[in-house]
């Protein structure tokens, strides 16, 4: 049992650790989408294909919206608090399925 108990917390450690990963990446696309940044750079492009397939399920969930002239993302803020609900659904299956002592 403390097996599962090791192997469940390290799991949850991971899986959060993942999350911070691509919610300060989904962060940092949106506040580049906002500024403008020209994706046509190398980093810029790189990271926009790199959070395109995260971002891609959400895709046809807001439509495009400005504020004072800059590009509000919302669907990668979308994105970004939806892998945090699923964060947060697959640590409740986790705790329920390993139950701590």
């Amino acid at each position: 049992m403390i097996i599962i108990s090791h192997f469940s917390r390290w799991f949850r450690h991971f899986l959060g650790r993942a999350l911070l990963l691509l919610d300060g990446l989904l962060v940092l696309r949106v506040v580049l989408k906002f500024f403008g940044a020209n994706a046509s750079a190398l980093v810029v492009g790189f990271l926009y294909n790199v959070t395109d397939f995260f971002v891609g399920p959400f895709q046809s969930i807001f439509p495009d919206a400005f504020w004072r002239s800059h590009l509000v993302d919302l669907v990668t803020i979308s994105a970004a608090l939806g892998y945090v609900f699923v964060y947060f659904v697959i640590v409740a299956i986790i705790r329920a399925i390993f139950k701590e002592w």
